[in-house]
């Protein structure tokens, strides 16, 4: 269990809109070329990415995402978006009491990723938890997400393909046709790669090219930290559902 000496007054940390999503974000979750060159689809090494009508720009810039949003995502952690306005680079971070720098879980570019942070099970609480957050796009959190989860096995596959659609149709920016293919970019299983559980660890991704730092011999992952934050992701999922 992690032990704070540092207390976070709840007034204060809703004042500075830490966990809120600005009005510049808002206005950036609802372009559609904000959807696709997150996820990397309109990027130039994509074979065909012309049924979109979002042509690649390597000048297309999103200066309303020069700062980064949070979410509160339980009673003591805070879980923060950070998007280069180029989209060279996006990172996932966790905020603590203990930490309130916050540390990254995970990043995406074009260089060294190591995007694979969280399970299906994982995301699928969270996805829940934070959608009151942003009620004029309550897929936004799930989505975000999905940027940094892996699916290992048929069954989550399963699951996440038809929670991935619904989260992709609620946005209202796509036809059924590129949702289509949006979704076979975006939503598969990756093969010779498996979540495994370590006592002191938790769980972990083992497999060959695995791009994660979600790992035992990675010791720049908070392990103990994290385990606290499912704990707890996990205590208040359950008190609401």
């Amino acid at each position: 269990m992690i032990h704070s000496d540092l207390v976070i007054n709840e007034s204060e940390f809703i004042e500075r809109k830490v966990y809120m999503v600005t009005d510049t974000w808002k206005t950036a979750l609802k372009k559609r070329s904000f959807w696709t060159d997150y996820f990397w689809i309109t990027e130039p090494s994509k074979v065909d990415y012309s049924w979109l009508s979002i042509p690649y720009q390597d000048d297309r810039t999103y200066p309303e995402l020069e700062h980064e949003i949070r979410f509160k995502a339980s009673e003591s952690f805070q879980l923060g978006f950070e998007v280069d306005p180029y989209f060279w680079y996006c990172s996932l971070k966790l905020y603590h009491d203990t930490v309130p720098e916050g540390v990254e879980l995970g990043w995406m570019d074009g260089y060294c990723p190591h995007p694979h942070v969280l399970r299906w099970s994982e995301i699928e609480k969270l996805g829940k938890l934070l959608s009151p957050q942003v009620p004029e796009c309550p897929s936004a959190p799930f989505l975000l997400l999905s940027l940094f989860t892996l699916i290992t096995t048929d069954e989550e596959l399963e699951k996440a393909q038809k929670q991935s659609e619904s989260a992709w149709r609620s946005l209202n920016l796509f036809s059924d046709q590129e949702l289509k293919v949006i979704l076979e970019t975006c939503c598969h299983r990756v093969q010779d790669q498996q979540w495994k559980y370590d006592q002191d660890f938790g769980w972990y991704l083992e497999g060959e090219d695995a791009l994660t730092l979600r790992h035992p011999d990675l010791k720049e992952f908070p392990a103990e930290l994290f385990q606290e934050f499912l704990h707890q992701i996990n205590n208040q999922y359950s008190k609401t559902n």
